[in-house]
């Protein structure tokens, strides 16, 4: 029984910080998740393109669903491409679609989008 393992670190994304900057995101992931505050929120999962350097970084940000965050919820609806209005949201619309996100280190390092604007 072999005790090796094959592993492929190339590119490595998962945990791979970016510098602060602006950056063209795409969508992997839109998750409907539980607030630590009881509040629903939106896991997002997006991945740095057009960029030879970073190309296929993660980003990751919560959107909360309050109506003091619909600010933010209208800055990435809009930013993708979508309409946002009172009801459901379809999260499958927002995977695979690109934006332009400004990203900052929060104190623990970890990049952190700030805003969102249309690709």
């Amino acid at each position: 029984m072999s005790r090796y393992v094959t592993l492929d670190f190339d590119p490595v994304v998962e945990g791979a910080d970016l510098p602060e900057g602006t950056y063209k995101v795409q969508v992997a992931e839109a998750n409907p998740k539980d607030a630590s505050t009881g509040s629903k929120m939106i896991e997002l999962v997006m991945e740095v393109i057009d960029d030879a350097q970073f190309n296929g970084r993660r980003v990751y940000d919560n959107v909360v669903l309050a109506k003091n965050t619909a600010w933010k919820i209208l800055q990435v609806t809009n930013a993708l491409g979508l309409k946002a209005s009172s009801g459901q949201l379809d999260l499958d619309d927002w995977v695979g679609r690109t934006m332009w996100t400004e990203v900052q280190l929060d104190d623990s390092g970890r990049a952190r989008p700030k805003r969102y604007r249309k690709a």
